[in-house]
């Protein structure tokens, strides 16, 4: 039996930073049922710009560029936790390979859920992070939404 993949999962296999995964994650978190992330369509007559997503009130937002870097990457992160990231090894990585690692630590130095690996150490936390909401107690409201299906 297959599962299907979650948000972290996806971050986790990431080549890269993407703004187009930034804006799922924000829509993600932002717990909103009825946000969703703005794609290009045929016929637009605007430029399409990733990393944008709509509120369920129908408000434009630009994503964090979560993956990217780790100040944005911390904005996933819940009051108390603390984190440690970094390079587990060969800086010059082939395709594929997940180089960077990320872990989080609770209020009470307890490690929240397992090692992330990544390309980047902001992508291995932002995997973490995701995990980590769905493993705790504040993260219950968001968990259905961090799990995305198959595509």
């Amino acid at each position: 039996m297959t599962t299907n993949p979650t948000l972290a999962d996806r971050v986790e296999r990431a080549e890269g930073a993407s703004r187009e995964l930034d804006a799922v994650i924000a829509v993600a978190v932002s717990g909103d049922a009825r946000a969703y992330v703005v794609q290009a369509q045929e016929g637009d007559i605007f430029d399409y710009k990733p990393g944008w997503w709509v509120t369920g009130d129908g408000k434009s937002a630009r994503a964090p560029a979560y993956t990217a870097g780790m100040t944005e990457a911390e904005l996933l992160l819940l009051k108390g936790w603390k984190w440690q990231a970094g390079w587990s090894g060969d800086r010059d990585p082939q395709p594929g390979d997940r180089p960077a690692f990320a872990l989080l630590i609770d209020e009470r130095n307890n490690l929240i859920g397992d090692l992330s690996e990544a390309a980047t150490p902001a992508l291995a936390l932002c995997a973490a992070a995701l995990r980590a909401r769905q493993e705790t107690p504040d993260g219950e409201a968001v968990a259905a939404i961090l799990k995305e299906p198959t595509r």
